[in-house]
């Protein structure tokens, strides 16, 4: 399962920060947002409201450049991820976060958007049961995959 909280982009490390990037959790949009590929984790966050997740590269099963437009409609960064080590980063500490009521708005929309797919996800009967994380990063300008896919790779790798 797949849930969003409050994250940052990481500051140290970075190789790429890539905006402009809808996520999906299997086929269905998270949404828009900056996928960032540092040397210890790749966080994806979202334009706005701030949601997001980062995955540690030990819970990175494999990742791909994936350009057949018959298994998904968009060519994308695809990553499968172990959840049982994805979530093993130690809970930060986090200041109240105020709002304007237009962002509240949108915080909220994406706070919907991740509860329908954790139903979906529950309900799901073609869902893999054996524990792996589908996600694809679809960004604006697909030209920048095997970029991204090569940073992902060296840092792996560290």
């Amino acid at each position: 399962m797949l849930v969003l909280r409050g994250v940052e982009l990481p500051t140290e490390g970075v190789r790429v920060i890539q905006d402009q990037v809808v996520a999906y959790h299997n086929e269905q949009a998270i949404g828009e947002g900056s996928l960032a590929i540092a040397e210890g984790s790749v966080t994806w966050r979202a334009r706005t409201g701030g949601q997001g997740f980062t995955l540690s590269y030990p819970s990175i099963i494999i990742h791909a450049v994936s350009t057949d437009l018959s298994s998904f409609p968009h060519e994308c960064l695809l990553v499968v991820a172990d959840t049982a080590r994805a979530g093993n980063r130690e809970a930060r500490r986090r200041r109240p976060v105020l709002y304007t009521q237009a962002e509240a708005a949108v915080v909220r929309e994406v706070e919907v958007a991740a509860e329908e797919l954790r139903a979906d996800a529950d309900e799901d009967e073609t869902a893999s049961d054996d524990g792996n994380l589908v996600l694809r990063f679809v960004p604006a300008d697909v030209s920048c995959l095997q970029h991204l896919y090569d940073e992902m790779a060296a840092c792996q790798e560290l």
